[in-house]
């Protein structure tokens, strides 16, 4: 290809992909009441959630079109991006890209739907429970949305460990021997972790995201030896 052709190509799938989030940000909006209602899904039963101005009320449903149009339009846009740059990748690399990006979409998903069906709603009962001393709780849905969706997000991707992993071991920076070596620490780093996203202050809630994790990490273990096994490596971490 020409560089006019490659310019070419990349505005037709850069339009196309517009396409996709458009259509994709139509469809969530037209369900905007469905989708409300599963964002609603962390709160205690009877929480109501308060708009203030004449304005809030709609720009929150774009908000809340343009983020749930992004998820659904996201495989045909990877697909786009993917398409665009495989003519330039060897079949190597082509045999370790189209796995992955399933894996890695898969591993994000599952990190949000445990950090929405089982962590916030721990983390907001817990938080509400101070409007007992005196306190009367006025939530404001564009706030709650915030700390939803921003919390979903940093579940997803710690869920994401195995892939990062998988990518350092590809480049030589680390090792299944390293990884298995420095289990104490990644055990520390994971509470840490663990301690700050979740703001109940009981091991439980901490117990209940820290397992996810750790279970991840054993599991990138497994996955580094399959792309350098042990026997051909050199520690790193010794």
């Amino acid at each position: 290809m020409t560089f006019l052709e490659h310019v070419g190509e990349f505005r037709n799938r850069l339009i196309r992909s517009v396409i996709y989030y458009i259509l994709a940000v139509g469809v969530t909006f037209y369900f905007r009441e469905p989708l409300f209602e599963i964002l609603r899904y962390p709160l205690p039963e009877g929480t109501k959630l308060y708009y203030f101005g004449v304005t809030e009320a709609f720009f929150f449903y774009m908000k809340l079109a343009l983020v749930s149009g992004l998820v659904l339009s996201s495989p045909f846009i990877l697909y786009e991006i993917y398409a665009f740059f495989a003519p330039a990748l060897s079949p190597s690399e082509k045999r370790l890209i189209i796995p992955a990006i399933p894996i890695t979409a898969l591993l994000f998903i599952a990190g949000v739907a445990f950090t929405f069906l089982v962590i916030i709603p721990l983390s907001v009962k817990f938080l509400l429970s101070f409007a007992g001393l005196g306190l009367e709780n006025i939530l404001q849905v564009e706030k709650y949305f915030g700390f939803v969706i921003g919390f979903s997000i940093a579940g997803g991707l710690l869920f994401e460990t195995p892939v990062v992993l998988a990518i350092l071991a590809k480049l030589g920076w680390v090792t299944a021997r390293g990884l298995l070596r420095n289990f104490r620490y990644a055990l520390i780093i994971i509470l840490i972790i663990t301690a700050i996203l979740t703001p109940t202050p009981d091991a439980f809630t901490m117990l209940v995201l820290s397992v996810p994790l750790i279970v991840l990490y054993l599991a990138s273990i497994f996955i580094v030896v399959r792309i350098k096994p042990i026997s051909q490596t050199d520690d790193q971490f010794e």
